[in-house]
């Protein structure tokens, strides 16, 4: 899979999701009708996945970088001193206390 194609499919996922936040922000209801309400800040931050989301999208669509369609390949070797390795070494110390 190439860069380009994962930024669009981060960016479809972060539209949906930014979609679907404005959509729940609706339903909130408002405690005092003279307030700006409790569904003002959801509201404001999904407007903002949502653009960002929408900037994101054209950029990597129009965007002709030369390292776009390099292939990366992601390495499978999960021991050493790798992140995952040692979240899994600190989860299981931390449970047998």
């Amino acid at each position: 899979m190439t860069n380009k194609i994962r930024d669009m499919i981060c960016s479809v996922i972060m539209l949906v999701f930014g979609a679907g936040m404005l959509i729940l922000a609706r339903d909130i209801p408002h405690k005092i009708q003279s307030d700006v309400g409790s569904a003002y800040v959801p509201t404001v931050i999904a407007i903002c996945i949502i653009v960002v989301a929408v900037a994101k999208l054209v950029l990597s669509m129009t965007k002709k970088d030369p390292f776009a369609n390099k292939k990366i390949v992601i390495d499978q070797d999960w021991g050493g001193d790798s992140g995952p390795s040692f979240l899994c070494s600190s989860i299981c110390l931390s449970l047998n206390r």
